[in-house]
């Protein structure tokens, strides 16, 4: 959902609600929209689902138990001392987490439960608390290609439309909210949220921040706490789902705080004389490449060469940072390295970045030249 969303604040943050591509590390491709089922079309493994799908098959023919089970991967169950506090939506492609800003009072302590039962630390990276969103941001990107985008359609009255509750130490449930009506509500501080969707039976306060989606499993709005009454009335709080143009808007306004975490080894890498790989120009001292071993050139036959990631070979050092930059913080990076002694794998645990003062990297100091042995050939890559 909501494609897009990472790396860029601003505008970016907002193209990602139309469902527009990221520049992706996906190997599955982001599910279509709705469109006629092609008679026979070729299954396509790529898709993440219980049994194989056509390419773009989101036909209401397709299969609702397929699409649940696909949805709910991308569905979260937030908890604080492992009691659920609300539901949070993973964004497509960005890893990041939308819910409602409300059931997260001090916004401390929040632990995120993914489907597949994973459980991670994460904080509130944006909110509005006229809308009653927050984006939260895991310690690690986990699961995004798992997560939701937003559906190109809107829900009308008296559609029944998917969602989910909240559960103790499971995954998030599926269910149904049939939509009463379609009306203006009021968010905090009495700001208008147009196009809301009254559910037409209660939602629980654990079950805020859930995703309703349409039959294709695409986001049509968030369930958040608002005011029915009319303006100038007492507030009667309760469940609305927030359309996706006030969640657009919302991600718009993104502070750049709240970006993921970005995937890092802790190298800095340049062109290989040999022609083959990349040389390690320095290491940081408290790495992960420095932890697995892996050590910077002092001369044109010292330190690693690396040759490939992960088994793809590399040449520059545009390929190998965007090879980095296809994991998340937390996967392993399996390097072919080539030194003096031959050729080794290293296995790099990908971190995340530190602050920046603490993100100098570190070059060995050049071994002084014995007496009378003349001046040392320039090594291009040295600082001038």
């Amino acid at each position: 959902m909501f494609a897009s969303v990472a790396r860029r604040a601003g505008a970016a943050l907002g193209v990602a609600l139309l469902g527009v591509g990221l520049a992706a590390r996906a190997q599955a491709p982001p599910l279509e929209p709705e469109r006629p089922k092609a008679p026979a079309a070729p299954p396509s493994p790529a898709v993440p689902s219980t049994k194989p799908a056509a390419p773009g098959d989101q036909s209401e023919s397709a299969d609702p138990k397929t699409v649940v089970e696909r949805a709910r991967r991308g569905v979260v169950v937030l908890e604080r001392g492992k009691r659920p506090i609300a539901l949070g939506t993973v964004l497509h492609r960005d890893g990041r987490i939308l819910t409602a800003l409300s059931p997260l009072t001090h916004g401390n302590d929040i632990k995120a439960r993914f489907a597949d039962g994973t459980a991670l630390d994460v904080r509130v990276g944006h909110s509005d608390r006229g809308a009653d969103l927050a984006l939260l941001v895991p310690e690690r990107l986990h699961l995004a290609e798992a997560g939701l985008k937003a559906s190109r359609g809107e829900a009308k009255a008296g559609a029944a439309l998917q969602s989910f509750a909240s559960t103790w130490n499971g995954p998030a449930q599926p269910g149904r909210v049939v939509v009463k009506s379609v009306r203006t509500v009021l968010g905090g501080d009495r700001q208008r949220l147009f196009g809301a969707l009254e559910p037409a039976q209660p939602v629980r306060a654990v079950d805020y921040g859930a995703p309703l989606l349409d039959d294709a499993g695409d986001v049509v709005a968030v369930l958040v706490q608002a005011c029915s009454g009319a303006e100038g009335a007492a507030c009667q709080p309760g469940g609305f789902g927030v359309a996706t143009a006030t969640v657009k808007a919302f991600l718009r306004g993104t502070e750049p705080g709240a970006r993921p975490p970005q995937p890092w080894v802790g190298v800095r890498v340049t062109r290989s004389r040999t022609g083959s790989g990349v040389r390690v120009r320095a290491v940081h001292p408290e790495g992960p490449a420095a932890r697995a071993g892996i050590q910077a050139a002092r001369s044109n036959d010292a330190g690693d060469v690396i040759v490939a990631v992960d088994g793809g070979p590399v040449a520059t050092p545009r390929g190998f940072y965007a090879a980095v930059l296809r994991h998340s913080v937390g996967d392993k990076l399996v390097l072919l390295l080539l030194s003096k002694d031959g050729y080794r794998e290293a296995v790099v645990n990908i971190g995340s970045a530190p602050p920046r003062r603490s993100h100098r990297l570190t070059r060995p100091m050049r071994k002084p030249a014995p007496p009378g042995a003349g001046a040392p050939a320039r090594d291009s890559a040295a600082p001038k």
